[in-house]
């Protein structure tokens, strides 16, 4: 195709799109996407969020259940009021300078249900025919239209004080909430915003007695390895002087700070009792919370779990730790390194709690430090990921168009490229690193392990959320010799003196440190709901078979409940179509 005006192109494509969706016509909607691109749509065709590889698998979606013609997609528009302005060309990466691909963002509306939604879409040339055609495409539901998520600055009635207004709205949700949110860090308290300004009554329960201290009582030397522009609130940003990677005690203070420049509705030093129970026929919960002691009955129609991901600590259960006269606990409780200051260490894992630990007892001057790596894992400097986290949420940028743009890619299509090269100029990037790290004899991984190729980091987070860490000196401490690595033998047992190996060695040990990870947010739910509800939703966390996210913010497979989890961006993109959800079901839209 001849044509190099960007514009001109994408209103084109645009234009054939809202044919294929007027006339119903699935075949030729598929034709508009090259032979391997992908779709991904959330709660416009369906209400789960599905991605979709290649033409026959998106024409099938289309046409079960007659989905393209039930939605009623129309008035479809070119938008050029996001942070990308109108449509544009941009290089392809790998590809010759005279590649390019065009980026365009739309809206359009649907008739079923009455809502308006967005998309995105990059399209490049089929060698084929020359013509333009979705690399990807994402639609995305938005708003359904008599139910707007309110924007900006809400008018206070001339009648009434704010503190009126905001008894009022206390004694609402707390008689009679819609949505009880259990856990309240960042994605707890970002969906209570959400639903706030959705007009969806929501109370946040915190076992802790202050906002923040599942934070504020971890060890001193955390914090966050995201820069704050990614961990950047729903509604608000941080002030331009805060510290480029969060310091745990200033994320603390932010969270609980949060509460009250969103006007949240929270109780500390309260739990959700066992056992809930479900009504089918009123489609409510009957809970019990315990308050500071006190039990108060409530009736939610939707329970959100946002405990965090991980859950209960693991603690292998090996022989013989009664003998061992030194210090055992597990990472998620480290009191800071300078309390064993010359002191004989070996810390029990290899992913990234293990690797910030060790370098707390560094800094703190712990006589040896051994790691135990028991699998192998993925290393990479922090430099390449600073350079995608730059890359994908500039300053020049909205945070909200950069959420945007970033989910509008596919995680299927993510692994692909990663296997495909991706991954490979990573490690080229840090083949010293790793030089050091295999000849102290550390096992690495690059995901090969789930039958994707080298899938990297990312994927690696993507399907479990732990086998990796980002270096910050770690690795070479490793190289040096300062950190020493024990590898290829599982534990055997604790002895007065520290632990055996089952091939008789020893190490000597005066704490031992279990890096062990975490049971998962599906374990800390048995315990409140039982194991029997739980044993019958999805999983958390993982990719599904098109490459979608396990029950992160989208049906659990339980009506009324739901799980929260993911960082500050999971919360601020996805609490938005959890939000939708759940307006749809008290708005009887959903099937």
């Amino acid at each position: 195709m001849a044509d190099t005006d960007a514009q001109t192109v994408a209103t084109r494509w645009l234009q054939d799109l809202s044919v294929a969706c007027a006339k119903d016509d699935a075949s030729a909607f598929q034709a508009l996407l090259l032979p391997d691109g992908v779709y991904r749509d959330l709660l416009c065709l369906s209400w789960d969020f599905r991605s979709l590889s290649g033409r026959e698998a998106v024409d099938r979606f289309l046409r079960d259940d007659n989905r393209l013609a039930r939605a009623g997609m129309h008035a479809f528009a070119i938008d050029a009021s996001t942070g990308f302005g109108p449509p544009f060309f941009y290089p392809v990466p790998g590809a010759p300078p005279t590649v390019r691909g065009i980026q365009l963002s739309f809206t359009f509306k649907l008739q079923s249900p009455p809502a308006v939604a967005k998309g995105l879409a990059r399209l490049m040339q089929d060698p084929q025919d020359g013509r333009y055609k979705a690399f990807t495409l994402f639609t995305s539901l938005h708003d359904l239209i008599g139910h707007e998520e309110i924007v900006g600055a809400p008018a206070i009635p001339l009648s009434s004080t704010w503190r009126q207004i905001r008894e009022a709205k206390v004694s609402k949700i707390e008689s009679d909430p819609t949505v009880l949110i259990v856990g309240a860090a960042q994605n707890g308290l970002l969906t209570a915003a959400r639903l706030g300004q959705m007009g969806i009554p929501a109370l946040v329960i915190e076992r802790e007695a202050q906002v923040g201290d599942s934070w504020r009582q971890r060890y001193d030397s955390l914090k966050l390895h995201t820069y704050s522009r990614i961990c950047s609130f729903l509604y608000e940003s941080y002030p331009q002087n805060f510290p480029q990677y969060m310091p745990k005690d200033r994320l603390a203070d932010a969270l609980e700070a949060y509460v009250k420049s969103q006007d949240l509705v929270v109780w500390t030093s309260a739990a959700l009792l066992p056992t809930p129970t479900y009504d089918d026929k009123t489609g409510r919960w009957t809970v019990v919370v315990m308050r500071e002691g006190k039990e108060v009955h409530l009736r939610p129609k939707h329970i959100v779990m946002a405990t965090g991901f991980a859950g209960e600590a693991n603690i292998p259960s090996w022989p013989g730790k009664e003998t061992f006269k030194g210090v055992v606990y597990h990472s998620g409780v480290h009191p800071g390194g300078h309390h064993f200051e010359g002191k004989n260490v070996v810390v029990v894992g290899a992913g990234q709690s293990a690797a910030d630990i060790c370098m707390d007892f560094v800094r703190c001057g712990a006589e040896n430090i051994t790691m135990v790596q028991r699998s192998a894992t993925c290393v990479t400097s922090l430099s390449i990921v600073e350079n995608n986290f730059y890359t994908h949420w500039p300053e020049a940028r909205s945070v909200e168009d950069s959420d945007f743009a970033v989910n509008a890619f596919p995680q299927s299509l993510l692994l692909r490229l990663a296997a495909g090269g991706g991954t490979a100029m990573e490690k080229e990037a840090d083949k010293e690193m790793h030089e050091g790290l295999r000849k102290a004899g550390f096992q690495l991984t690059w995901g090969q392990e789930y039958g994707k190729g080298e899938i990297g980091m990312f994927g690696i987070l993507l399907q479990r959320f732990g086998g990796y860490w980002l270096d910050q000196g770690c690795a070479q401490n490793i190289a040096s010799g300062r950190i020493a690595l024990k590898q290829g033998q599982e534990i055997a047992r604790y002895d007065e003196d520290g632990l055996v190996f089952a091939d008789g060695s020893k190490l000597a040990a005066d704490v031992v440190v279990l890096a062990t990870g975490y049971k998962g947010i599906r374990h800390t739910a048995s315990k409140i709901f039982g194991k029997d509800l739980i044993d019958k939703t999805t999983q958390v966390w993982g990719l599904d078979d098109e490459g979608e996210t396990r029950g992160m913010y989208r049906p659990s497979g339980h009506p009324g409940l739901w799980y929260a989890v993911g960082g500050f961006n999971h919360a601020r993109f996805y609490s938005r179509h959890l939000g939708l959800q759940i307006l749809a079901k008290e708005l009887d839209l959903k099937a």
